[in-house]
């Protein structure tokens, strides 16, 4: 896949109520019930193909904005009912995710849904990998925040290189516990790429032993085999020569 005006609804509320006789309440009359919530849906989302977003899109989109708005409290650590998710887009995911353990096999279809959460002072860009289950259900993996042009794959091997450049950024020890405690922040596209298979730069933010650092990755396309080069560069608090790490 690729792919209020209040005042004058409340002045004609007022005007209504003036000119239609209404009965009065009854004293002890039982109270009504408040009409339920209806779950969020993600705003311009636009059509999805059937077999990934099922017989209705509506719950898709419900599914969907549930996803994002959960993560997004899970982020800040409190509820907003504000809350509001807009679709930015959809993006292939490849390779596409065919299997999975049992008891729900992968459809070989999926994407990068590509969400703007905003509400409660906050704008922010969630990233999911979605795919589709034969059993029914959707399943998501949340992927950077912000606007990366990696895929997946390319994501997930750059982590660990991006991982070790904040660890030693930061001044962490360098064993496992170290890399374990990284904390992945946003990605900001710095340079985009000039052409097909040219090079583009990422600004990635985390932070390791509660200290922040951001890393410059270099993502060089190779010439003859559909791979990619990466490399991280510590962004200098001082201006010194970044060191980098590579992989």
């Amino acid at each position: 896949m690729r792919s209020r005006p209040i005042a004058l609804m409340t002045a004609a509320m007022i005007s209504t109520a003036a000119c239609t006789p209404s009965s009065p309440a009854p004293a002890n009359g039982p109270p009504q019930p408040a009409a339920p919530a209806q779950p969020a849906t993600v705003a311009n989302l636009g059509p999805r193909p059937a077999a990934f977003a099922g017989a209705d899109p509506t719950a898709y989109s419900q599914w969907l904005a549930s996803q994002a708005i959960a993560a997004e409290q899970q982020e800040t650590g409190a509820p907003c009912a504000a809350a509001t998710v807009a679709s930015l887009g959809v993006s292939d995911a490849s390779p596409p995710i065919v299997t999975a353990p049992p008891p729900g096999v992968f459809i070989n279809i999926s994407g990068v849904e590509h969400l703007q959460v905003q509400g409660c002072g906050r704008a922010d860009q969630l990233n999911f990998l979605v795919f589709r289950l034969t059993t029914g259900p959707w399943m998501d993996a949340r992927l950077l925040d912000g606007d990366s042009l990696t895929g997946p794959q390319l994501q997930h091997d750059a982590l660990p290189i991006a991982s070790g450049a904040i660890v030693a950024g930061a001044g962490c020890s360098t064993d496992a516990a170290a890399q374990g405690s990284v904390r992945m922040g946003r990605a900001q596209l710095s340079q985009r790429p000039t052409g097909a298979g040219s090079p583009w730069q990422e600004l990635w933010t985390g932070s390791a032993c509660g200290k922040s650092v951001t890393v410059l990755m270099t993502f060089t396309p190779d010439q003859n085999d559909p791979g990619t080069s990466i490399s991280a560069s510590i962004v200098p608090s001082g201006g010194q020569t970044p060191a980098q790490a590579g992989g």
